[in-house]
């Protein structure tokens, strides 16, 4: 008979798994697409001696949104840079209770973040806020996208922490092969 408790957390480790895998491909897919108007816009200039317009806009708003997006996968592969030096260093418990430390405050700053951009996108959106320049690129959806791919990252940096904790930590050796050292 199967555990109730463990196939609610399978669930929950395949909605998150979902969730990171919709949230790196459409930044994925985005980053293509700046990359093709970057490069129409290079040869409009060069060959026409005509940009297109609003390619600035739309490349910074594409850029904080790609951003964005990739956290989630970086936070739940755990391949954020990280000093090794000390870490190298310390037995087992003293990492264990350093990768706690670390993943309480990483989740508590993710989770002080999305509440600060959710509150900032729903502002945006109530006054359908649009980038003051010659092409009137709508900011609430950017910001509303920023705000899904930070909620992600946080939902993902508090299913590593609570594994830290419980004693569940099976990303340890995945966590180890992506982390660079500084």
């Amino acid at each position: 008979m199967k555990d109730p408790n463990s196939t609610r957390v399978n669930g929950f480790d395949k909605a998150l798994a979902l969730a990171i895998r919709m949230a790196a491909t459409t930044g994925s897919l985005i980053l293509l697409a700046l990359a093709l108007l970057g490069s129409m816009d290079v040869l409009a200039t060069r060959i026409l001696n005509a940009p297109i317009p609003g390619i600035l806009e739309l490349s910074e708003a594409g850029l904080a949104v790609v951003l964005f997006l990739g956290l989630s996968a970086a936070t739940a592969k755990g391949s954020h840079i990280r000093v090794d030096i000390l870490l190298n260093r310390l037995g087992s418990s003293a990492l264990c209770l350093c990768r706690v430390i670390s993943l309480l405050f990483t989740t508590v700053f993710f989770a002080l973040w999305t509440w600060q951009m959710g509150h900032t996108a729903a502002k945006s959106w109530a006054m359908g806020e649009i980038a003051a320049s010659l092409f009137p690129l709508p900011l609430y959806p950017v910001k509303f996208v920023v705000f899904l791919g930070l909620l992600v990252a946080t939902v993902a940096s508090f299913a590593l922490l609570a594994r830290s904790v419980f004693g569940v930590d099976n990303l340890k050796s995945e966590s180890r092969k992506g982390q660079r050292s500084v």
